[in-house]
């Protein structure tokens, strides 16, 4: 079983952008694993419910995108292409401080971007994207994407 994507852009361009934040070996690469094993904890439980949950979707492919050869992205991908229910993983952070993670990371990649004209910015946007689909009415995320939509990016 294929998860289905949300989008192939958005995958693709988490595939590409996280490859470059993994080659700096930087804090925001640290920081975007965290986010993304947080993501697969949440998603993985929910797939086995539904896997046409849009909220497990997209964190999954988070999850996918940014950690693409990781073990536990693999086993939870393998698993559910069986059909089985795979075992519950370990990192599993509560979704409210996984969400202002994410905010916080998606602030300072944009900041990033427009001080040091980095491809950041694109990666920000993405955390957005991924953010108005958990949290649409968070002003935040609104001011976030508002924030990208006047600087092109969307």
């Amino acid at each position: 079983m294929k998860l289905k994507l949300i989008s192939r852009a958005f995958t693709c361009a988490l595939l590409f952008l996280s490859a470059n934040l993994w080659a700096q070996k930087s804090k925001a690469a640290a920081v975007d694993k965290k986010i993304a094993n947080a993501a697969l904890s949440h998603a993985a439980p929910l797939l086995t419910q539904n896997t046409k949950d849009k909220t497990a979707q997209v964190l999954m492919n988070l999850a996918s995108a940014v950690l693409p050869n990781d073990d536990d992205v693999v086993y939870i991908i393998a698993m559910l292409g069986k059909g089985t229910k795979p075992d519950e993983l370990k990192n599993k952070m509560p979704l409210n401080k996984l969400i202002r993670l994410m905010l916080k990371q998606a602030d300072e990649l944009y900041i990033t971007s427009k001080k040091s004209n980095i491809k950041t910015g694109e990666l920000s946007h993405y955390y957005f994207r991924v953010l108005e689909v958990l949290k649409p009415k968070d002003p935040a995320v609104i001011v976030g994407l508002f924030k990208h939509g006047a600087s092109g990016r969307n």
